[in-house]
């Protein structure tokens, strides 16, 4: 079964392990996380200096394109003025699921 095992927690256990010297056993009786796990995180902290990884970018990247809304609304009704195509692309730029 897979869990968050958080960050504080990785590092206690890559310290347990490593710098103060008990067993993977050991630490994996003490902190219930599993001894593969305790492989994976010194693992992981010899190749990038961390206990886990950081992915890239947080979340999904926003769908929402201004310009296009923008160039869809004057397509639509050439005659909008200023006011009324901010007032759509901040209700939409709001409200948007994309």
């Amino acid at each position: 079964m897979r869990h968050h095992i958080p960050k504080e927690q990785k590092i206690l256990a890559y310290k347990l392990s490593c710098i103060h010297g008990l067993s993977n056993r050991h630490v994996s009786r003490y902190l219930g996380i599993s001894q593969r796990t305790i492989r994976r995180i010194r693992k992981t902290f010899r190749d990038t200096g961390e206990v886990g990884h950081q992915p890239a970018c947080q979340g999904q990247p926003c769908a929402f394109d201004g310009l296009e809304f923008l160039e869809g609304c004057i397509e639509k009704q050439p005659d909008m003025i200023l006011s009324e195509l901010l007032d759509s692309f901040f209700f939409f730029g709001k409200h948007s699921t994309k």
